[in-house]
């Protein structure tokens, strides 16, 4: 025998909403609902503004900070034109501080090593295998 299947109820019907709410509690969510969207919203638009103004000083900042740094390389390019001055200065210095704080021997044998880092900074100890700044020099100006 074959089942007879029965049609679905009919849905219940929906009553039209009404401007109050008889439950207070959907009422007390409403509100708090409200209150916290109000205040994320508050909340987003302050972040917004100061995350601008940080984000617009920090590019401002990046922009200074490319065009020191090219300087700087620029400037550590030419050291070989500034050799002994920077090999001396360094000497000097290193050698100064060390003599102020422990005594005249230390302090030339610190200047003595200071100056020698610095030539090798500067110059590079030939190893035999490389070539000098000043043949690079003369190779590119001819």
């Amino acid at each position: 025998m074959p089942q007879e299947t029965t049609p679905p109820p009919p849905p219940p019907q929906q009553q039209p909403p009404s401007n109050q709410d008889p439950d207070p509690l959907l009422t007390t969510i409403r509100r708090v609902v409200t209150t916290a969207n109000a205040a994320l919203s508050s909340f987003e638009q302050s972040t917004t503004t100061t995350t601008s103004t940080l984000i617009s000083r920090l590019h401002a900042l990046s922009h200074q900070g490319r065009l020191i740094a090219s300087r700087a390389v620029s400037a550590y390019d030419k050291r070989g034109y500034y050799g002994p001055q920077i090999c001396v200065g360094s000497a000097l210095l290193v050698g100064s501080l060390v003599g102020l704080r422990s005594g005249k021997g230390l302090g030339m044998v610190a200047g003595g090593l200071g100056g020698l880092m610095a030539y090798e900074n500067v110059y590079g100890f030939d190893s035999g295998m490389g070539e000098g700044w000043r043949d690079k020099l003369r190779r590119a100006g001819s």
